[in-house]
């Protein structure tokens, strides 16, 4: 079952009773509307950060799916501080991160395409310059290759949310 923990596709419905309470809504334009509600949503997304102030033991592996212009590429990228709030950084224009019951992943949307990414304690007692090797190299590799070398961070998201 997915479960957002942030995203910045803004339904104004959401921020409808808010803006009730502390605005005239007759004397806001629409564009002021949508603006108190992107700030608020921004201000959300820091406080997520707050609550995801997680330290791991080990540092965090992110597996990506990228759309580019020429097609999809499997790559990764390290946060190397290990901690699960760096995760909620992005240049998409758009982005959803969320629990698919199994793992943390994100879903970004830009100008050539949509990137997919998978959040992945590294296991800091296995080498997993073999996985980056077979990533870099565009290898396949298992689910069961993927767990060798990385466990779930949703566990410790888990405690946060209580799901």
């Amino acid at each position: 079952m997915k479960k957002i923990i942030w995203t910045n596709k803004i339904d104004l419905k959401d921020y409808k009773d808010f803006i009730g309470e502390e605005y005239e809504e007759d004397d806001l334009t629409d564009n002021e509307k949508w603006q108190i509600a992107n700030d608020l949503n921004g201000d959300s997304l820091e406080y997520e950060r707050c609550d995801l102030d997680i330290q791991l033991d080990g540092r965090i592996l992110v597996v990506a799916k990228l759309g580019l212009w020429d097609g999809q590429r499997i790559d990764f990228r390290i946060i190397n501080s290990g901690n699960i709030k760096d995760i909620l950084y992005t240049n998409d224009d758009f982005i959803e991160w969320f629990s698919d019951g199994y793992n943390i992943k994100g879903i970004g949307n830009h100008h050539d395409g949509t990137n997919y990414y998978e959040y992945r304690e590294i296991r800091e007692d296995r080498n997993v310059d073999n996985l980056l090797d077979k990533i870099y190299s565009n290898k396949e590799f298992s689910r069961i290759t993927l767990n060798y070398y990385t466990k779930s961070i949703l566990p410790k998201v888990n405690e946060v949310y209580g799901w």
